[in-house]
């Protein structure tokens, strides 16, 4: 790949800094004076200043973006959306604003009105490269492949040159219809992106096509850079990997079956059924499930939503917190908590939803199991099961959104350790607790379609839909899919995913003492 000194520019989520005639009362000392502790990553302080200005100043669009910008790099992607939108209503000729509009509302899953954000800014201005990028993005995410294609010829006419981003969009397009070889030459002689964020995309990009050239160093290679920039990323430095692999700890020493015998007896009948979660180890086939079974007509899925978090939340505002309190609870309280979930789960249903069955889908709420039990002793538990060699290196291969959790799949070694603590504590809960499980394994799923799903739709009490077959038109329906995995279940079912770990075994050596005892346990042979 051709190199270049690496220039500075602003972070994708910037916010436009004014000319003097944008500004009405404000003074440019107090725009920049935000601007620089925004610049600087101190966002807290970033916040305040630019509240405490919008109280002096209100209605000031400058502001409002600004304030949208400290949102975004907070993670607050509503409070951003919010602040975008309120500053377009009062100045909607800023192409800027209209495309950070977008970046939240594609990171929110909005892709419709993203792409209509991003279409408004080409509008304002036809030269504007970012937003050309995140257009042809949003329609990549979608499977929207003919658009795409559309849509990058219209931007290399705009804008006419080497530009890194477009070249990605470009190279995702190729690996969409199957060109790898050609997908792959266009990033690795193309000019190297500047910007992190391109950067680390190209990298996770090449590692994903070289390893499906089955070219193994190099796709090792990519992919160990693409990590550590995402390593370096503002946002993988906000997360709290500690804390979150703590309370695993703290979970897996509280969860005892003398600590559980101490509980409070308590019955809840609120007319509610307890919910059906889907859960598993990170790639471990949970989004291709999710898709086959959201094509039945009687189920719904509910794709990684705060459901549980908003119950932990509740859970930690009461005597004894989490998950002390949990020893605590009455009838009372069991039934308020149950009604913070529902009230969550209803948020994210589709308006007149009457599916017989809600699938709740969060992989990691296996971490939860203790919790959900707890407060819905009949929930029923679908596991998705994978070979642990193939989830780990699978996870380590893929790019993630940095959060407490998926940070622990940069490395090799913390992968395989957050595997371990993982699913030692789901396997504490499944000794300790009756929980309703049915284990999906991945591997059976890809060879036996109807014989894995049968038994499945049985567990859940539905009868057999030929609508499952057509889980591809359903995903190519569903618009945006949230998880790394977009990009498979629009696919025919193929089996080479299973097992690719032993092509890279020379480079899983340190963590296969972990990972194989593992897989023993699971009913995998070592050469499963």
């Amino acid at each position: 790949m051709r190199r270049r000194s690496p220039r500075r520019r602003q972070p994708s989520d910037s916010p436009v800094v004014p000319h003097d005639q944008n500004i009405k009362r404000l003074t440019r000392e107090e725009i920049r004076e935000v601007f620089a502790l925004y610049s600087a990553r101190r966002l807290g302080e970033a916040l305040a200043a630019a509240n405490r200005l919008l109280q002096q100043h209100p209605g000031e669009a400058v502001l409002l973006n600004i304030l949208g910008a400290i949102h975004a790099g907070l993670g607050q992607t509503e409070a951003a959306i919010t602040s975008y939108e309120q500053a377009l209503q009062i100045r909607p000729d800023v192409a800027e604003a209209h495309f950070h509009l977008g970046n939240s509302l594609l990171e929110s899953g909005r892709v419709d009105a993203a792409l209509a954000s991003f279409e408004q800014a080409l509008l304002l201005n036809p030269n504007f490269v970012e937003a050309h990028g995140k257009l042809c993005q949003g329609l990549e995410r979608a499977s929207r492949l003919e658009d795409l294609a559309e849509a990058l010829g219209r931007a290399k006419a705009q804008c006419p040159g080497n530009h890194p981003a477009l070249a990605l969009r470009e190279a995702e397009l190729l690996k969409r219809r199957g060109k790898y070889a050609a997908a792959r030459a266009l990033l690795e002689t193309a000019e190297e992106a500047a910007d992190a964020e391109t950067l680390e995309a190209s990298k996770y990009l090449l590692g994903d096509l070289c390893d499906r050239l089955g070219d193994t160093a190099a796709a090792f290679r990519y992919v160990q850079q693409g990590n550590q920039l995402c390593q370096k990323s503002f946002p993988a430095q906000q997360v709290d990997r500690a804390g979150y692999l703590q309370l695993i700890d703290d979970l897996a020493a509280r969860f005892t079956a003398d600590w559980i015998a101490q509980w409070q007896a308590c019955e809840v009948d609120d007319g509610q059924a307890d919910p059906v979660f889907l859960v598993g180890f990170p790639r471990s086939g949970t989004t291709l499930l999710d898709t086959i079974l959201r094509s039945h007509r009687a189920i719904a899925v509910l794709e990684e939503k705060p459901t549980i978090s908003e119950l932990e939340n509740a859970l930690r505002r009461l005597p004894g917190g989490y998950p002390d309190g949990l020893a605590m609870l009455d009838s009372e309280q069991l039934l308020k908590l149950r009604q913070v979930y529902f009230r969550e789960l209803k948020n994210h249903l589709e308006p007149g939803d009457r599916s017989l069955l809600v699938v709740d889908k969060q992989p990691l709420n296996l971490v939860h199991a203790g919790l959900i039990h707890r407060v819905f002793p009949r929930a029923r538990f679908l596991f998705a099961q994978r070979h642990p060699c193939d989830c780990v290196f699978s996870s380590f291969m893929r790019a993630f959104k940095p959060n407490a959790g998926m940070v622990n799949f940069l490395e090799l070694e913390d992968a395989a350790r957050f595997y371990e603590r993982t699913m030692s504590l789901w396997k504490q809960y499944l000794a300790e607790f009756p929980l309703s499980v049915h284990t999906v394994c991945y591997e059976e799923l890809v060879e036996g379609f109807e014989e894995t799903l049968g038994p499945t739709l049985k567990f859940l009490g539905v009868e057999w839909d030929d609508g499952i077959h057509d889980y591809i038109e359903t995903a190519k329906r569903r618009g945006q899919i949230t998880t790394p995995s977009y990009n498979q279940v629009t696919q025919p079912l193929y089996t080479h995913a299973s097992g690719r770990w032993k092509q890279y075994r020379e480079y899983l050596q340190p963590v296969l003492p972990v990972l194989l005892p593992w897989a023993k346990r699971l009913g995998y042979s070592e050469e499963a």
